[in-house]
Parts: structure tokens; sequence; C-alpha cells
């Protein structure tokens, strides 16, 4: 009779009413082990808004409990119903703004995914020394075509450059400059007139979207291996380069204004970018090609276009406005709603100095002489074999010396080098610890063995990781560094002859003994008289 009479309804774990009838003895420990490892729990999936949505539920329910009583009481308009209610309908689309899911998912499940990474980790294990190898290699490549920059390119004057030095690799400061103006191709949404002095022109079309956020947790279970795993949604408003996919997790969806207008009038290319086809540094024309392969050069200083050069409207689509030098669908000081549409406008004025290492050739029309990539070639057998490395040009915005040119190629190639190791190692790392991931996935049904186990497992990892990227490394030195990898060989090993030698001295070398016995010496009773 002191017993609560209660009911115990579960539909993912059937084994609580076995524990909650032995509740009363000695054996609950044990037998809630026992059904944890021996009959895991399966996988439920719960989706839920996020904590402050919970909150925000349970303020707009008792606020609609509370807004049936309010007509009883002939408030008045802009009382502090109105304040509340203007509150709970901000809550209620802050409530779409965020949500939930989680899964639990039993140690039979995370062992099957083990298997999956155990694969994968195979992969890894094989394919970074491969990427190892290629990074030494085209490391050694791109250091002796910077070299090759230094020892053959010759300095000339870009506004009177000769035709011998056609086919050569030469050093040049020039100011980039063009002749005619610039516009768009023909269409609705070209400018009202073309440009002088434009060295390259942008538009760029960009559309109102929302976005879905995700962002994971994991927590594992205290005992049985498993883990609850939880993926929260939050929206994101934000310009998009073109329409985004609905936000399916949310339940929003996203509109597409008069995107499929834009698209027509501007020929299924909104965004786009013209380059001026007369560029030119000096004497040397610059070719389209160049110009695009360095956006970070000639593209870095783009400026907002005049609102002189904006049309007011455009034909088939009313909506857009000129506010702020750029086309909008809204007004300045509403902002942006989801599908709303603005076209910005930007060019890039002439009258810069660039800094070139090409190679220069026969212009073609009015520019007499070009520039292009120079192909690099390395002799070896006493010129008798060459190999050939690839193209190479350098361009920079400024003025530079060859030497700083160099310099400054040698420092971001050292750079990527590292980065690309590190990757490899990281990559490597990763390989063997997915490898070793079934057996910590068995380890982690323990609560103690499954820190020690991950501990352990990872140290192995690291020690292979280790091992094989200093043998990868070391071999490809061999091969691409022959001079370099024998000449570290040659001080480590006579380093280690040093100290092998050294310790087998100590070790031949006999200890000093003596068998003598000393004995104090005897004093006789005269001998400790004190004489005056």
């Amino acid at each position: 009779s002191n017993q609560p009479n209660c009911q115990l309804t579960s539909s993912h774990n059937p084994y609580i009413p076995i524990t909650m009838i032995v509740s009363k003895r000695y054996l609950l420990p044990f037998v809630t082990l026992l059904c944890l490892l021996v009959f895991p729990t399966g996988t439920s999936t719960a989706t839920a808004p996020a904590a402050p949505s919970t909150i925000v539920s349970a303020d707009s329910s008792a606020h609609d409990e509370f807004t049936n009583v309010l007509p009883s009481l002939h408030l008045r308009r802009g009382s502090s119903s109105s304040s509340s209610s203007s509150i709970s309908r901000r809550r209620r689309r802050e409530l779409k703004s965020s949500s939930s899911s989680s899964t639990h998912v039993n140690v039979w499940q995370k062992f099957k995914e083990s298997l999956g990474l155990f694969v994968v980790g195979i992969i890894l294990i094989v394919c970074s020394p491969v990427f190892m190898w290629k990074n030494e290699g085209r490391h050694v490549v791109a250091l002796k075509k910077i070299e090759y920059c230094k020892n053959e390119a010759t300095l000339v004057d870009c506004q009177s450059p000769s035709p011998e030095e056609n086919g050569k690799l030469v050093h040049f400061i020039g100011n980039v400059t063009t002749e005619s103006p610039l516009e768009f191709n023909e269409g609705g949404m070209n400018i009202t007139s073309p440009i002088p002095g434009a060295l390259i022109l942008k538009r760029t079309c960009y559309i109102y979207q929302k976005f879905e956020i995700e962002q994971n947790e994991t927590q594992s279970d205290v005992i049985g291996g498993g883990e609850t795993r939880t993926t929260t949604y939050t929206l994101k408003e934000d310009w998009a380069t073109s329409p985004q996919p609905d936000c399916e997790n949310l339940g929003e969806t996203n509109d597409s204004g008069i995107w499929s207008g834009l698209m027509e009038v501007c020929g299924d290319e909104p965004s786009t970018v013209v380059v001026s086809g007369d560029a030119h540094a000096g004497g040397f024309g610059l070719s389209e090609a160049i110009i695009n392969e360095y956006p970070s050069v000639f593209q870095s200083d783009a400026a907002p276009l005049d609102e002189d050069y904006i049309p007011d409207e455009v034909d088939g689509l009313a909506g857009l406005m000129n506010f702020n030098n750029q086309f909008q669908t809204y007004y300045p000081d509403e902002g942006p709603q989801n599908g709303d549409v603005k076209v910005v406008y930007e060019y890039v004025a002439e009258g810069f100095d660039c800094t070139f290492v090409v190679q220069q050739t026969s212009g073609n029309g009015e520019d007499k002489y070009g520039v292009d990539k120079c192909d690099v070639k390395s002799e070896w057998c006493c010129g008798q074999c060459e190999d050939e490395l690839g193209e190479i040009w350098m361009v920079r915005k400024g003025n530079y010396t060859l030497e700083e040119m160099v310099d400054m190629a040698q420092e971001e190639e050292n750079m990527l080098v590292k980065i690309l190791r590190v990757v490899c190692f990281v990559a490597l790392l990763a390989g063997w610890s997915m490898l070793f991931s079934p057996l910590t996935t068995i380890l982690s049904t323990l609560p103690i063995l499954k820190q020690l186990g991950n501990a352990a497992f990872f140290l192995v990892a690291l020690i292979f990781s280790c091992v094989c990227f200093c043998s990868v490394t070391a071999v490809a030195y061999i091969r691409y560094r022959p001079a370099v990898a024998f000449g570290i060989l040659a001080v480590a090993g006579i380093i280690t002859g040093i100290v092998i030698w050294r310790l087998d001295v100590a070790a031949n070398t006999p200890i000093p003994t003596t068998n003598a016995t000393h004995f104090m010496p005897y004093l006789l009773p005269s001998d400790l008289a004190i004489t005056d």
C-alpha cells in the first residue's frame, strides 16, 4: 500500500520496467549494466526546437490563454496588450529561426561506422605518402624555375623595348594604362556611357536569401558505448550571388524575386567582368589572360561606379531602383527582405605601376611587343640532356627589383610547401587514427578503458605517422635533393660514429684499482710529547 501505483511506457527501451521491478534489490546495478551492454538501446530520433524556442512556445501559449480574457476587460488600443502581442509575434518568428534534432546511436551502429572509417583510414595512409612525394618534387621544380628567372631575366626599359629581346625572359616596371573607353556588351543592364580610363568593369548581382547553419554536438553515454548526437539548425539571412535552396529543416522557403527576369535581361549572365582589350604597360601590350590570372594585382582596387553612369531604370525590371550607386529592389531605410535583389557596379582605374618578369613576344595590331609565360628548361649531364620544368611568369603591383621579386617568390613557395607538409601529416595521422577506430569503439563500452584506449591508440598512431612522414621525406630528399640529403646523412653519420667511438673507449678503459692496505701510523708516547 506504501508503493505508488505507476505505469511505465517506453517504445525505445524495453528493459526499463525490469530495472524498476528489481529496484529494491541489491542486483539493480548489475542488471542495469547487463541490459545496457548485452541489449543496447536502439536508435531513437526526436526533433524539438532549441532551448530558447521551447521557452517561446510556453510563453506564447500562456499569452493565448491570457488574451482570451482580455475582451471582457475592454482594454483600449495602444495599451500593454498591444506590446505583449507584438512580443509574442516576434517570439513566434524566432521559433522558426532554430531547430534541433537528437539521435541516439548505440555501440553496434558506431561499430558499423567505424568499419567505414577503417576503409577511409587505409585510403589516407596510402594516398598521403604519394601527395608528400609529389609535394617535394613540385617544390624543387618551383625553386628551379625561380632560380632560372634570377639568372636569365634581363632588365629592359618598358618605354623602348628592343626586338632583340623577343623570346627572352625580361624584367621591367611599367604604368598600366588603356586607350579606349570601356563598357559592357549590349544589354538592358549596360551603363549609360563608356567609361574612359577603366581597365576592368564589373557587374555583380546579389539576391537576399535564407541559409541553414548546422551545428553538431555529441554526448557520450556513461555506460554502453553509445552516444547522443544533437544537430541544431539556425536560420541566417545574407546576400548570395544566386538563388539558394529552401531551408527544409526549418520549414523556410526562399523567394527568387525578379531574378528570372534579371537573367532574361542580362542574357543568362547577371554577373560579368569586362577587361579592356588595349591595356598596356609602356610599350608592352597586356593580354586579358594575364589580367585575369592575377586578380590580386589588377582587381584589388575596385571602386564603386559613379551614379551618373548607372541608368535610372531598366526595361522589363520595374522593381529596380537606383540608390547608392547601385540598383536595388528595396528602399535604404527599410532594409532588404527575402528575395530582394541588388546590382553592384565597380571598376578599376588605370594609372598604377606593376613589375613584370615575363617573356617578351612580338605583339599583335598596334602593340609591337607583348608578354607571355616563359618555358623553363633545366640542362644536366654537361648540357647534353634537358628537362621541361613548365612555364613561369611573375607579376606584382608596385616597383620591385629582380632580386626582390625572386626573394618574395621563394618566400611564398617555402610557405606553401610547409603548409602542404602539415596537411599531409595531419591526413596521415587521421588515417592511422581511423585505422584503429573499430578497436576504440569496442573499448568505449567501458568508461575507464575508453579514455585509456583512446590515448594509447592516438599515441601509436602518432608514432606511426611520424615514422612514415620522416621516411617518405628522407627518400624524397634523396630523389630530388641528393646533395642535401647525402650531406645531412654524412653529418649524422659522423656524429653517430663519434658517439659510438667514445662509448667504446669508455667501455674498454679499465678502472684503476689498488690492493695496498692503508695503516694508521703508530705513534710512540714520546712522539706525543709537547716540546717547547
